[in-house]
């Protein structure tokens, strides 16, 4: 598939506030009105969430389930990588019979960003009224999550398949993507691994008759209202997670950062690049660790939401400690949303702002809503007040 004209330019080339004495008097009222207030605040905010999850239907679906099992994250894959060996493609996928829970369509010119629950992995899907781009597909044992998640979407055809780097979690998925779906081109980085999962994934590439394209940086990649931007790799590094293709979604005047695994150096090239930087929403490089997402690229960034896809208790312990005192740091004013924690998590755009949706397409907060929400439970914390459950 070729983009469009002047677009493609591809390469064939493979923190807490200290308490304050209690004084005698106003003072002590006036600073038990604020915490009480500062409560109810949040009591307001939590219920709505609240009230919206008591809508849903019970019935557990796939993508709340997978963080609940830790996944190996990050060593490469060895030889005895428990994928299959390659089989004959099945069919092309047809869309299931929509289930009440099912990710809701774009609506007019909107876009949409799925990053689907997968545990200890990525599986991010970008999706307008018309097009899909999907980023890296999980791990193998999560591929039936991934693929009833796309089906349940709607999903047949994807203009793109991204795998950011060959490491097990992001593409180990992606050969039975490739193989049920209608998948125009694949992009991925001049990077190997002697892996049977990415060996998977080349023959998947191959039965289908598709070519790999190996993007450069400033690329352009368009499929639709979906406009992506290329940041990264600069150059060739011989660690695979600062191999990572990094990409820049750009709606109007919405924008997203997806980082794949890439780490500080990466982030130090992205940034003497001189392309734009400055997005809304930053996908957390390398789930959370302290080895990406800097202070200097976070300064460059400048974003509202730092999105982390991590396992409840994998044993990286990610997002990491540092990583956290970053994204803390008072006057960037992050909100900090984690799929360990809440399960998939969409955000629409309709170019002039961004929401959040709940699965069953419901609006939910607004970004400046979640923001004011993770400053009110910091506030709450900084007193030793619990926030309250969901």
């Amino acid at each position: 598939m070729l983009l469009p004209a002047g677009e493609r330019g591809m390469s064939a080339r493979k923190r807490r506030p200290r308490r304050q004495k209690r004084r005698r008097g106003g003072s002590a009222g006036g600073m038990l009105f604020v915490v009480v207030l500062l409560a109810v605040i949040a009591l307001y905010f939590y219920g709505s969430e609240e009230k919206s999850d008591q809508s849903k239907s019970t019935q557990p679906t796939p993508t709340q389930s997978a963080s609940t099992q830790p996944a190996p994250e990050q060593p490469a894959p060895t030889q005895s990588d428990p994928t299959p060996p390659a089989s004959t493609p099945p069919a092309p996928a047809q869309p299931a019979s929509r289930p009440p829970n099912a990710p809701h369509l774009p609506a007019g010119n909107e876009v949409q960003v799925h990053f689907i629950d997968l545990g200890q992995a990525d599986g991010i899907l970008i999706r307008s009224a018309k097009n899909a781009v999907l980023i890296d597909g999980g791990e193998y044992k999560t591929r039936d999550i991934l693929i009833n998640y796309l089906k349940d979407a709607g999903i047949t055809t994807l203009d793109y398949v991204v795998a950011t780097h060959p490491h097990s979690d992001h593409i180990g998925g992606l050969a039975p993507v490739i193989r049920q779906f209608d998948v125009k081109e694949v992009i991925m980085p001049d990077a190997t691994n002697n892996t049977r999962t990415f060996e998977h994934l080349l023959s998947a590439i191959e039965e289908k008759g598709l070519s790999i394209t190996v993007p450069k940086v400033g690329d352009r990649i368009s499929a639709g209202a979906i406009k992506l931007t290329v940041l990264a790799p600069a150059k060739d590094f011989k660690d695979l997670n600062n191999a990572s293709i990094v990409i820049r979604l750009e709606h109007g005047k919405t924008s997203f950062i997806f980082t794949g695994d890439a780490e500080t150096p990466s982030e130090r090239e992205m940034i003497a690049s001189g392309l734009p930087l400055r997005s809304d929403v930053l996908k957390a490089g390398h789930h959370g660790s302290r080895t990406s997402t800097s202070g200097d690229f976070l300064d460059a960034v400048r974003p509202s939401i730092v999105v982390v896809t991590c396992a409840i208790g994998n044993s990286y312990g990610h997002p990491h400690k540092e990583f956290l005192e970053r994204i803390n740091q008072p006057g960037r004013n992050i909100a900090l949303i984690r799929t360990d924690e809440e399960g998939t998590i969409i955000l629409a755009s309709d170019g002039r702002e961004i929401k959040r949706r709940t699965p069953d397409g419901e609006k939910s907060l607004s970004l400046t809503g979640s923001l004011i929400e993770f400053k009110v439970k910091e506030l709450l914390q900084s007193f030793g007040l619990q926030t309250p459950k969901r």
